[in-house]
């Protein structure tokens, strides 16, 4: 039982980097491109803000309908990039929306929020250059 097992203890503990950034599965879906792979961890990093603040506001605004559509669309980019963890947290959110179970909203909002901290520095670190400069 699933439940059982992760009893008391955060669902991430024991989980690989792997799980929150796949550097080598995010190369073969862009087929060895490091151009590519860069474009698109570059495009993440900067929609970021903006679409975490829309998940958010959705929530505020009790839209369940653009909550959905607007996780779906993280979850996708997520998964183009190979965070697996991250892309999960999108999909509770999604299927929150879908439902219109807005209660579990917010909790699954922290869990996204969670898993996005811990990406970003690895997408920034997969650049190999500082990038402060951009706005995450």
């Amino acid at each position: 039982m699933e439940q059982d097992r992760n009893a008391g203890k955060p669902a991430n503990t024991t989980e690989s980097s792997e799980r929150i950034f796949d550097r080598e599965a995010l190369l073969i879906r862009t087929l060895n491109s490091m151009e590519l792979a860069t474009e698109l961890v570059q495009m993440c990093l900067h929609e970021l803000p903006q679409d975490m603040s829309a998940i958010r506001d959705e929530i505020d605004r009790g839209d369940s309908p653009g909550l959905s559509k607007s996780a779906h669309t993280l979850k996708g980019v997520l998964g183009n990039l190979s965070a697996e963890a991250a892309c999960e947290a999108a999909l509770a959110l999604e299927i929150i929306g879908r439902q219109g179970a807005l209660d579990r909203a917010a909790a699954a909002y922290s869990s996204l929020e969670y898993e996005i901290n811990r990406l970003q520095p690895m997408l920034t670190a997969f650049l190999g250059a500082d990038c402060s400069d951009l706005p995450v």
